[in-house]
């Protein structure tokens, strides 16, 4: 029996993206291997995409028992698929816009250096070369689509997708058991409150008070998560809260909790979730099957016929 990619190599796809994968790199020398849509991808797009994936997941490939066959078959499904979507959200309008590019260009900042300190454009190149990318041209390009991907599946209602939440919270933390202790915290978390309710931002607050230095860092930021991945204590006052109301302070695992509730989605929360769950592969198999009949999708080369992936054996 023929083993399967693992998911976790098919998620990896995604990161090995070049920006190589538009229309705009196609070539003469290189044959249009499918239409997606208005896009055409060509065998130099292909194998540009199935050779980042074995740069960057060798061990991976490895450890999967994958032969270069089933991995020349996934770079071509997840292309495809990417693209197909890439395509969806251009006609919902969600696409490549200055919001999503300056989005991005903070979250690279960031990641490069502290807030404050200057950059050189060595550090780009740098971060690329970290990442396996040959040119800070080609993360940012990446990190556009995967950013707009993400978008574009939050827009998503699929059936099967447990609703989430986008969450904030700020945690003080009380000191010990005595009721004055607790009165202290419960005052200075009263005060907060009334603050972030007189429009405050919660993202600076949460960075100056929050004692949980991950979410803090990132302004109270929790991400998307379930209601029933929450502490059982907490589901009631989280169900009950509307999207930007900050909650009463609720005392909780030795601290008084301040919650946010930024998005509720009905759908996915991010493309990595369309890749990994069921409900995102019923959905990519609906969205597929749609392309094909519909003659938006067209293949021009069989894929046994592409170039198949350098795997050492």
């Amino acid at each position: 029996m023929r083993r399967r990619l693992p998911t976790l190599l098919l998620s990896a796809l995604l990161f090995g993206l070049l920006a190589g994968c538009g229309e705009d790199v196609a070539t003469m020398q290189s044959p249009v291997m499918a239409r997606v849509g208005q896009t055409n991808l060509t065998v130099a797009q292909y194998t540009q995409y199935a050779d980042v994936l074995v740069q960057r997941d060798m061990e991976a490939i490895a450890q999967s028992g994958a032969t270069p066959d089933q991995v020349r078959q996934a770079a071509y499904l997840q292309l495809i698929r990417e693209e197909i979507f890439l395509n969806e959200a251009r006609r919902a309008g969600v696409g490549v816009d200055a919001e999503t590019a300056a989005e991005v260009d903070q979250s690279i900042n960031q990641a490069i250096q502290p807030v404050g300190k200057g950059i050189a454009f060595a550090d780009y190149q740098t971060l690329a070369k970290s990442s396996s990318f040959p040119s800070f041209t080609d993360l940012r390009t990446n990190s556009i689509r995967q950013t707009t991907l993400d978008k574009y599946v939050r827009t998503i209602q699929a059936e099967g997708v447990p609703p989430k939440l986008h969450l904030y919270l700020i945690i003080l933390p009380i000191p010990d058991e005595t009721d004055q202790a607790k009165a202290e915290v419960k005052s200075q978390a009263d005060d907060l409150v009334a603050q972030l309710r007189s429009g405050a931002s919660f993202e600076a607050l949460a960075r100056t008070y929050s004692a949980q230095q991950e979410s803090a860092s990132r302004g109270g930021e929790l991400g998307y998560i379930t209601l029933d991945q929450t502490p059982p204590e907490l589901q009631p006052l989280l169900g009950a809260l509307e999207v930007n109301q900050i909650s009463d302070p609720f005392e909780f695992g030795g601290g008084w909790f301040i919650f946010k509730i930024a998005d509720r989605l009905t759908g996915f929360s991010e493309w990595q979730e369309v890749l990994q769950t069921p409900a995102g592969q019923t959905y990519i198999d609906q969205k597929v099957a749609e392309y094909t009949t519909s003659g938006d999708f067209l293949p021009y080369i069989l894929v046994e016929d592409l170039p198949l992936p350098a795997i050492q054996q």
